[in-house]
């Protein structure tokens, strides 16, 4: 059989040597994506944090909203009902509205105060909120 040489090499190693630098080449090339995509999503994780810090942020702003519409509707009752009928010193309530009614008469106020400022300190903190969302 006759041997092909090429500067002390035959035919079967060239062909291994140029696979295993085509190989080389393309295992650099996947590697240098990697890196790309490790830090473009290194990036885009920084930013989702931030969003869903803002998305939680949100959900404890609505929260609050509604707790203290909540708490203002009972503070607000004395205001518009008067005090449910009792036969006697020991008689309670008949139905629940008449229960949410001696509720709020029993805060005497203190209610619609402690509603009135959860919506005061929420209300603003949602604009703001929404005008960085807008801008960002």
């Amino acid at each position: 059989m006759l041997k092909l040489v090429q500067n002390g090499m035959n035919y079967a190693e060239i062909g291994l040597e140029r696979k295993k630098a085509e190989k080389d080449a393309n295992n650099e090339r996947v590697t240098q994506k990697s890196r790309k995509r490790r830090k473009y999503l290194a990036g885009n994780a920084k930013k989702r944090v931030h969003l869903n810090a803002r998305c939680e942020m949100r959900k404890i702003l609505i929260l609050f909203l509604v707790i203290g519409l909540l708490i203002s509707f009972f503070g607000i009752l004395p205001f518009i009902f008067d005090y449910p009928y009792s036969e006697d010193a020991n008689s309670g309530p008949r139905n629940y509205w008449e229960l949410i009614l001696m509720i709020s008469y029993e805060g005497k106020g203190k209610y619609l105060v402690v509603g009135v400022l959860l919506l005061l300190l929420t209300i603003p903190a949602i604009i703001k909120q929404k005008g960085k969302e807008r801008f960002s």
